[in-house]
């Protein structure tokens, strides 16, 4: 009698079971919308606003992995490295999808830790994924940190293949070049990064110690006099009012998060089912597009590619366009701020985006 009955219970919580539904539905659309008053607080530089915002949304729906990745995100930027490193762990199991961003940011945290080993395996399983620029650059450093020179100079020279015009990795290839008794090769690349980073005494003193190396004792003693008066602070070896050595602070990385490698939450649309083209931030398709626009991410991810989209609409004012192209096995979804007819127009957006949150945005035309 007992199995004859449970149909009939099972009826009777149909009603019950129906309402948790819905009131958990309604839970997950309030998470989602905090969720995006968290990114907002992020990109107005709020990061404890943005934190407790993520960190909502998470109480509401626990295992929201986009959450925990945009909060590690936050935490990194106060420099709580541990509890980042955390969240981007969790980010990783719940969410496979946003492997190669979960690991680069949690590579980033590493490395600003000190855990340079640790980085390293988590910017070459990134790249493994996305062979990316800005990881290639990231773990050179953390290869030039313990000292595997060679494999920096490896590192950077990919990145640069990959972005020719990369400031910062000139330098620090030139810096890896210098540690590693390749003078000629070193000032090669500090002539190329005094023009791409004009008034930085980092560049003058590296290039001045590559021309000592290389006794070429007049131009040395001139870039050294250029990087105190850039840098009254610094202090040049053989100096007799100075100390004898000198660590010049690293130059600004890219090491805090960036939007350009901002990850992606869940949308209505399913943008993975697109195929090669243009497409709007409706993911209407585009047949044809002219002008010039400013690339500010490339991913390998779906998941929050509308939600990213329509940020930054809203942020920068301009029309935001999705680039999907076909790389071996997989695809890159790279997102495209603005439209112009002329370069300098492109330019002047450029240097806004580069100012506000997108310092290795660059120049596409269509």
């Amino acid at each position: 009698m007992i199995y004859r009955s449970i149909p009939l219970m099972f009826l009777a919580l149909i009603p019950w079971i129906i309402a948790r539904g819905q009131v958990n539905a309604e839970k997950a659309e309030q998470a989602q919308e905090i969720f995006h008053e968290g990114i907002q607080k992020g990109l107005e530089g709020e990061f404890q606003a943005a934190i407790e915002h993520f960190s909502r949304a998470i109480e509401m729906k626990p295992l929201f992995a986009e959450a925990f990745l945009y909060r590690g995100i936050a935490l990194s930027e106060l420099k709580r490295f541990p509890e980042a490193i955390k969240d981007f762990s969790i980010s990783l199991e719940l969410n496979p999808e946003l492997a190669d961003q979960g690991l680069y940011f949690r590579g980033l945290a590493r490395s600003a830790a000190g855990d340079h080993e640790l980085a390293i395996d988590d910017y070459s399983k990134a790249l493994n994924i996305n062979p990316d620029y800005l990881t290639y650059y990231q773990r050179g450093k953390s290869c030039f940190a313990i000292g595997r020179y060679e494999a920096a100079v490896q590192d950077f020279s990919i990145a640069l293949r990959i972005r020719p015009r990369f400031a910062d990795a000139v330098l620090y290839r030139a810096k890896a070049y210098y540690h590693s008794g390749e003078g000629l090769l070193a000032l090669e690349d500090l002539n190329q990064a005094s023009i791409l980073l004009s008034g930085s005494a980092e560049v003058h003193y590296y290039r001045g110690l590559v021309n000592r190396v290389l006794q070429n004792e007049a131009a040395a003693k001139e870039d050294f006099d250029i990087a105190l008066r850039l840098n009254p602070h610094i202090s040049i070896p053989g100096n007799e009012n100075k100390a004898s050595s000198y660590q010049p602070a690293p130059p600004v990385p890219e090491a805090a998060p960036q939007p350009e490698k901002a990850p992606a939450s869940q949308g209505r649309r399913m943008p993975g089912q697109l195929t090669a083209g243009y497409y709007n931030h409706l993911f209407s398709p585009i047949d044809r597009m002219q002008g010039f626009g400013v690339q500010v991410t490339s991913l390998t991810g779906t998941g929050n590619l509308e939600d990213l989209m329509k940020t930054y609409q809203q942020k920068y004012q301009q029309p935001v366009y999705l680039l999907i192209q076909a790389e071996g096995n997989q695809n890159l979804y790279k997102i495209i701020i603005g439209q112009t007819t002329q370069r300098r127009q492109a330019e002047a957006l450029r240097d806004e985006l580069r100012s506000s949150g997108f310092p290795d945005c660059f120049i596409v035309s269509f």
